[in-house]
């Protein structure tokens, strides 16, 4: 169980680098306004491809590329992320603004950290504090948060004050009174919210819809509508034992996982990773709770655009929905596709694949040292 906790942290990261579509895609949950998030930011091979653009690596700045491989933002940034809502953060020096997908700056780089714009509005972060901006770089919130959830969700995110959580609108007014000890992010108009040792749902307004009785709880999901939850102990035996469950809004038990299978991360393309606790391998189970993809693998991540990325023998490959390989476990690294692209790290390099498995960009031997990339059109044996 421990290194399913491990996996859900990992995956939480590197949901940082998904769309504000929180609706069951993979890894879309967000870790809050940590150093862990920020240094999960700062690998190339994290960055998704996105809105036509990918972050390129050459003579030590960075740029972008389009789906054809072709550099159409010269590197010249010292740091730079993928594109959402038109907009994408760079870093000039030790300070971070926002350019266009013509890579004209929009925001002057100013703050000392800056996270993705999510429904129109974006949390920067100066002196510890966080706040947060609009479109044109005008504070709505001037810093004051020391802690707050990575973006907002069905126009609400959570903020840490006194010690306790609670939710702020778009305009940065109070919308439900911090008194909860941990917050998650809404979906689908509720929020996992941790009070009194146990866990429960509100709603907008801030009144529980589904009792404080759990000892975990995540986020609900567009398809199917379910939320994995923990339940304690004493109510899992009388429930055959089992300790996650999936509950659906009215508060149902509507799926169990296989025995011995704990789930994480989310459902997409009708499966969700999980691992098998009796054999420490792991698979994917469907919305019936059976094993759709049987644990035979080191590690799993979710998938995307039909294709789910598996760790077997110390590389990534792709599998997919019925667990056969696209493309065969050869990388470091890889990331989600996104817009038929997916980023990887292959024999030290980063770089950018389609899905036949042909890098359509690939980081020079150098480390991105060289004055200039071409585009890879190898396979990556």
């Amino acid at each position: 169980m421990k290194r399913a906790g491990v996996v859900l942290i990992v995956i939480a990261i590197a949901g940082l680098c998904n769309s504000c579509d929180s609706g069951g895609k993979s890894g879309s949950s967000r870790k809050r306004g940590t150093s862990e998030v920020e240094d999960a930011r700062d690998d190339l091979y994290l960055s998704i491809f996105s809105e036509d653009r990918g972050v390129v690596v050459v003579g030590g700045k960075r740029g972008y590329i389009d789906k054809s491989g072709r550099i159409v933002i010269r590197p010249r940034f010292d740091k730079a992320w993928h594109f959402q809502e038109g907009v994408a953060e760079v870093a000039i020096g030790k300070k971070l603004g926002y350019i266009d997908r013509t890579g004209k700056v929009v925001i002057h780089p100013r703050f000392d950290w800056a996270l993705p714009f999510c429904e129109g509005v974006a949390w920067v972060k100066n002196n510890g504090l966080w706040g947060f901006i609009d479109k044109k770089g005008s504070w709505i919130v001037r810093p004051k948060y020391k802690d707050m959830s990575a973006r907002f969700a069905d126009g609400l995110a959570g903020v840490r004050v006194d010690g306790k959580w609670g939710y702020i609108d778009k305009k940065g007014a109070i919308a439900i009174t911090p008194t909860y000890d941990k917050a998650r992010m809404f979906t689908q108009g509720l929020a996992a919210v941790r009070k009194g040792g146990h866990w429960g749902y509100i709603d907008s307004k801030g009144d529980t819809r589904i009792p404080f009785r759990f000892t975990e709880a995540w986020w609900f999901q567009k398809d199917p509508p379910y939320a994995l939850v923990k339940v304690p102990v004493e109510q899992g035996s009388l429930l055959g034992g089992d300790v996650y469950v999936f509950i659906d809004r009215s508060d149902r038990i509507v799926m169990r996982p296989p025995p011995g299978g704990i789930p994480y991360d989310g459902f997409s393309d009708g499966v969700m990773p999980a691992t098998d606790v009796k054999t420490n391998k792991y698979g994917f189970i469907n919305a019936k709770g059976k094993w759709a993809i049987p644990p035979r693998f080191d590690l799993v991540r979710g998938f995307s655009e039909g294709l789910g990325r598996v760790h077997i023998a110390g590389k990534w490959g792709y599998i997919d929905t019925k667990g056969n390989f696209v493309i065969e476990p050869r990388f470091e690294e890889a990331q989600s596709f996104n817009e038929g692209i997916a980023p990887v790290l292959h024999r030290g390099r980063a770089g950018y694949i389609d899905r036949s498995g042909k890098f359509i960009w690939k980081e020079p031997e150098s480390g991105g040292k060289k004055e200039t990339a071409t585009k890879a059109t190898e396979k990556g044996d």
